[in-house]
């Protein structure tokens, strides 16, 4: 009985992370879409759900090493916890950056990647759930991709647009910065995807 009650906990605790995700990437489009004076504390409410979501992640580590038997392959499981870790932190240093640096208002390219990365965050918390039923977990990580290759199409839009002779050297610099980021975030997602379809393939 202690046994199955550790592998639920491993589960509980998993859901509870991967759904810090969509949470923490609707906050960063809200940091995006702010007015400059409004963005430090709204990236400070990002870097809160970011260290309760490192607090998760220790306990899943601790829960995963301590347990003799694991829900699913304790490698995989070790992989998708440190994927989940560096999107939070990058969703979180993406968001300290946004405040940091003087943009009076982002490009739209930048804001609709937001929604897109936040978009993609909800399939992907959808997903984990879904790891031993591969025919829906395909349909959900498929639904997710289309998302990041639009970050992708957004990401070299701006930098046409922002590379154009007629464009300030430092506002292009200082919006690449971001966008680079956001490109980051949607890259560390869909690694994420990629552990859990691997996973799902040992499950079945």
């Amino acid at each position: 009985m202690k046994l199955k009650k550790k592998q639920s906990a491993i589960e509980a605790t998993l859901s509870e992370l991967v759904a810090l995700v969509p949470t923490c990437a609707a906050a960063l489009s809200d940091v995006l879409a702010a007015p400059p004076s409004e963005r430090a504390a709204k990236a400070e409410i990002v870097s809160q759900m970011e260290n309760e979501a490192d607090d998760r992640h220790l306990a899943l580590v601790r829960d995963v090493g301590n347990t003799f038997i694991t829900p699913f392959d304790r490698e995989d499981l070790f992989d998708l916890l440190e994927n989940l870790d560096d999107i939070i932190d990058e969703i979180d240093s993406t968001a300290r950056t946004c405040a940091a640096i003087p943009i009076q208002k982002l490009p739209e390219q930048l804001l609709a990647s937001g929604q897109e990365i936040a978009a993609m965050a909800e399939y992907l918390s959808k997903a984990v759930h879904l790891i031993k039923d591969p025919e829906e977990l395909v349909k959900t990580l498929v639904a997710a991709n289309g998302h990041y290759s639009q970050v992708r199409t957004l990401y070299v839009s701006y930098l046409a647009e922002a590379l154009a002779d007629d464009r300030s050297a430092m506002e292009a610099l200082r919006g690449k910065v971001i966008a680079d980021q956001m490109e980051l975030i949607a890259g560390e997602m869909e690694s994420f995807g990629r552990a859990l379809g691997f996973m799902a393939i040992k499950e079945t």
